[in-house]
């Protein structure tokens, strides 16, 4: 009797009795072919596996009984990869599943053969074809009027494999996910990119998220310490740094981030995660610097943008750097600023290649539009910048605000170009008083030298102006410095303050304002001038506060002074006739030294008297020079008025010597 060369069930023979039998077991042959189900439990079958083929107990030795399915399927929990072999030689039309646990690859095949190999949860169509097991691709296109359903993928999957929906919002979700990493320690690197594959991982979960890393079951190869991975499983969000190695494998690791959904797992796989959340938050105490390498591609591929907060705390920098093809860094990278609570954010691009830099630029020749920062609540601060720049290069600028302006329509057209304008107001529904001593600032500047630090910083500035015409071509007719301008168009200022300078005495040096050079003299001073301008003050100047007037007199006009004379000083020399001709006085004062030299002495019996006037008439500031003396020093209080006329009487005796007189008074406000 024959038997079918395909199926292995017996031909009905022309001459044959009893053939019912027959038929029966090739209607059964072929519908355990075309629906029939083979479930192998690889746990309990040592990898490769052949799968058999030979004769059941009921039928003749030779038959295909068992290669009669048109489902495979494959159970149990796997340790590592597992292969069945088919035979050589038979034919076979079939679909395999893929539903083992621990996150590895079977490969169904004819031994010394390539075969189909499934990833954990794939279902494949195949076809053994007498040599070997082969997939079967479509030819074309596939019309469905259902939707079917997939095996999900990781997001990390970056193969042909056909992904599901749940694949798709997976890979959206993650690329404008917010994740929150704890990278304290000792720093070191932190790589989203990895060369190495193979290794699993059986963990503990509380909350749905990873909390304990009982062991590592396979621990795969080509890994560095550093390399982050993500953990299959849940909603594959949670991460871990390779601590240690076993050779080039996984030996230990830390918990980076524990994820979402997840549940206790033996045997997880360990998967490159390809990119980082677009959002991701740093935090944990640093005792070392750290590096994060960023995923290394092409500029389609892994060409991203990020926004990281840096809440980590300790002196310690974290830099973020793109990975190299060798899972090195190359480029310069950015070094993330630190801040607290998620109040300083880095935008960060990469072009997955070669380098990382700062994204956070803007374009000024488009409108920026116009923001409000609303405040309800008493005692708050609406906007706060704090960052803190823990080491530094030789050039560190937190903000660089250099616009630069043209106008290419022509000359004569009246352009106004603000680079910066700080318009603070009190609002017209204000009705409070303002108790505080500058209420409503404009711009404060205060650098400063924190307490407990060392060292020795050469100089600080509180404000720069410059102004500079760098342009051969153009004219620049007026350049000034600085403007200070205060003024009242409908209310009352009672104080009119157009700079108030008071540096104190705290330093060794003190100069209130210094002209001509950066250099402190030595000594205190309220006005400095150490250049050679010769006018440096001059027009109508009235000096108050705590300036003293200093008045000097000699006899320049009005020649030697002879005995029996009364000589009335003012500010052009002394006359006999009048003492109209004196000084007047810019403010209220008081007189308070009157210092008068002789060049002779009176002679003998002979005096030189020296009396104040105010407004023509003597006062009780007087004093006599006698003879064998040569000066006659005045001091008192004597108050007097702003506009009185004020001079210094000089009497000679009848008899005295005639003398020169040169002199000084000096009026206190």
């Amino acid at each position: 009797m024959s038997s079918d060369p395909i199926l292995g069930f017996p031909l009905i023979d022309p001459n044959q009795t009893g053939k019912t039998l027959t038929l029966n077991t090739a209607i059964d042959a072929i519908a355990q072919s075309i629906a029939g189900a083979l479930s192998i439990d690889a746990s309990a079958n040592a990898t490769p596996y052949t799968i058999p083929y030979s004769a059941t107990p009921d039928e003749p030795a030779g038959t295909k009984t068992a290669l009669r399915f048109f489902n495979l399927t494959i159970t149990g929990a796997l340790s590592g990869a597992w292969t069945a072999y088919m035979p050589a030689g038979q034919y076979a039309h079939f679909y395999v599943t893929n539903s083992t646990s621990g996150g590895y690859n079977i490969t169904i095949m004819v031994s010394g053969q390539t075969g189909v190999t499934l990833a954990p949860g794939e279902v494949l169509e195949c076809y053994l074809n007498g040599t070997d097991v082969v997939a079967l691709a479509s030819t074309g296109p596939i019309n469905f009027t259902v939707s079917p359903t997939v095996p999900n993928l990781p997001y990390t999957d970056n193969s042909t494999k056909v992904g599901n929906t749940a694949f798709v919002q997976a890979v959206l979700a993650q690329s404008m996910a917010y994740s929150t990493w704890n990278i304290a320690g000792s720093g070191g690197v932190f790589s989203l990119y990895t060369l190495g594959s193979g290794a699993t991982l059986t963990y503990t979960v509380a909350g749905g998220a990873v909390n304990g890393l009982t062991s590592f079951p396979a621990p795969g190869s080509l890994y560095k310490v550093g390399d982050l991975l993500a953990v299959n499983g849940g909603n594959q969000d949670a991460y871990i740094r390779v601590a240690t190695l076993s050779g080039s494998g996984v030996a230990t690791g830390t918990i980076i981030y524990g994820g979402t959904g997840y549940a206790a797992a033996a045997g997880a796989a360990l998967l490159s995660p390809g990119f980082a959340p677009f959002t991701l938050e740093l935090h944990g105490a640093l005792t070392g610097n750290v590096t994060i390498y960023l995923t290394y591609g092409t500029y389609i591929t892994q060409g991203q943008q990020y926004i990281i907060f840096n809440n980590t705390t300790g002196a310690h920098t974290v830099t973020v750097q793109q990975a190299g093809a060798a899972n090195t860094g190359t480029g310069t990278g950015v070094v993330i600023p630190q801040a607290t609570s998620n109040s300083l954010g880095a935008l960060i691009t990469t072009d997955g290649e070669t380098d990382v830099w700062f994204g956070s630029s803007y374009d000024l020749n488009k409108s920026l539009g116009t923001a409000t920062i609303t405040g309800n609540t008493a005692g708050t601060t609406d906007l706060t910048i704090n960052p803190a720049f823990t080491a530094i290069g030789s050039s560190t600028i937190l903000a660089d605000f250099s616009p630069s302006f043209v106008d290419t329509t022509g000359g004569g057209t009246a352009n106004t170009a603000l680079a910066l304008r700080v318009d603070p107001t009190i609002g017209a529904t204000n009705s409070k008083n303002w108790t505080a001593t500058f209420g409503l600032t404009g711009i404060s500047v205060a650098p400063s030298i924190t307490s407990g630090a060392s060292g020795t910083i050469t100089g600080v500035l509180g404000l720069g102006i410059n102004v500079s015409n760098l342009a051969a071509g153009a004219t620049l007719t007026a350049a000034v410095a600085l403007e200070i301008t205060a003024a009242v168009a409908t209310g009352t200022i009672t104080n009119n303050i157009g700079a108030s300078i008071s540096v104190g005495t705290a330093g060794t040096n003190n100069v209130n304002l210094l002209l001509g050079t950066a250099t402190a003299p030595s000594g205190t001073w309220g006005i400095y001038q150490s250049d050679s301008a010769a006018n440096l003050l001059t027009g109508s100047l009235q000096i108050n506060g705590a300036f003293p007037l200093y008045l000097p007199f000699n006899n320049a006009v009005g020649g030697v002074i002879a005995g029996g004379v009364t000589a009335y000083f003012g500010p052009v020399g002394w006359y006999a006739f009048s003492s109209s001709q004196g000084w007047v006085q810019p403010w209220n004062g008081h007189v308070v030294k009157i210092l008068v030299y002789f060049d002779n002495t009176p002679g003998v019996g002979q005096t030189y008297t020296v009396t104040y006037y105010e407004n023509g008439s003597p006062t009780a500031m007087t004093g006599t020079c006698t003879n064998g003396n040569y000066s006659v020093i005045l001091t008192g209080s004597l108050a007097t008025t702003g506009g009185d006329s004020n001079n210094v009487a000089v009497i000679t005796s009848a008899g005295a010597t005639p003398t020169n007189v040169r002199g000084y008074m000096i009026i206190q406000p």
